[in-house]
């Protein structure tokens, strides 16, 4: 069996691929002991506690991490968990052990550290997929708005207009450009399934988005076509890369006050903008 590890940053339509991946591998193996299909983001012990529960949090996390569950004091640096090295890997380790893969959000680890797990992916064997965000404008955006109201799963229910602050989303694009440039060096000779965002979701047709399903899940060996629904995760697929809906709605757009402002300094800095 070939795990995968999907290595990408927030925003880029990971947890959506994540599941898709997830219900393919547990299709294909299911007589395995396999704890759960895969573990999201395991270097964020907040999520594995919300969407696991305790009894799997407690096998990732075999002594009681040292982090801070709130998201507010991550501004800024890349480390959560505020262990060494031995114990991060202990946290690998054990997500692969209890599952088919994991989806890795490069934030929530430092760039040496992260070195290290695409290493210890290549040494034995792993399937990796990179998955970047062209348009990391939007991108990026797209994580102020999550940031300021803590609600990353779903776009906000906003009441009041807020004005959301320019300055952070200029520190988000400069540090992701600075981040993707790092990665794409360190993945250069590395054997990888390199995949946008707007590959996986941005004005394709279905039949476009199924080809593509079926070529990562053959780079991971499980062989399949999307029109074999025997082995094809169709139900998963269609309800998180069909029917979900975009974050980045209207209704969000419509409550930013410096909405014209936050655009028009895209465009004149960055040649691109958030609509």
């Amino acid at each position: 069996m070939n795990k995968f590890l999907i290595f990408t940053d927030n925003r880029t339509g990971s947890s959506s691929l994540f599941k898709v991946l997830s219900a393919a591998y547990c299709r294909k193996y299911k007589d395995s002991n396999a704890t759960f299909c895969g573990t999201n983001e395991p270097f964020h012990p907040k999520v594995i506690e919300h969407f696991y529960g305790k009894e799997y949090f407690d096998l990732i996390f075999e002594t009681k991490p040292n982090y801070s569950a709130d998201p507010k004091t991550w501004k800024n640096r890349g480390e959560i968990i505020l262990n060494d090295f031995d114990y991060k890997k202990k946290v690998f380790d054990n997500s692969f052990e209890h599952s088919y893969g994991v989806k890795h959000i490069w934030g929530h680890l430092k760039k040496e550290d992260n070195t290290k797990i695409i290493n210890l992916a290549v040494e034995r064997g792993y399937k990796i997929i990179y998955l970047t965000r062209e348009n990391w404008v939007k991108k990026c955006f797209s994580h102020l708005a999550c940031e300021h109201f803590n609600e990353w799963q779903k776009t906000p229910k906003i009441k009041e207009p807020v004005v959301l602050d320019l300055d952070r989303l200029k520190f988000l694009i400069e540090r992701y450009l600075e981040e993707t440039k790092y990665y794409n060096s360190v993945f250069k000779e590395i054997d990888k399934f390199s995949v946008t965002y707007e590959q996986l979701f941005v004005d394709k047709l279905y039949w476009q988005k199924c080809n593509l399903i079926g070529e990562i899940l053959n780079f991971c060996g499980i062989n399949c076509h999307w029109s074999d629904t025997a082995s094809f995760p169709n139900k998963m697929f269609n309800q998180v890369m069909i029917k979900k809906k975009k974050y980045s709605s209207k209704k969000l757009y419509d409550k930013v006050i410096n909405i014209q402002e936050i655009d028009e300094f895209c465009k004149s800095n960055y040649k691109r903008s958030i609509f």
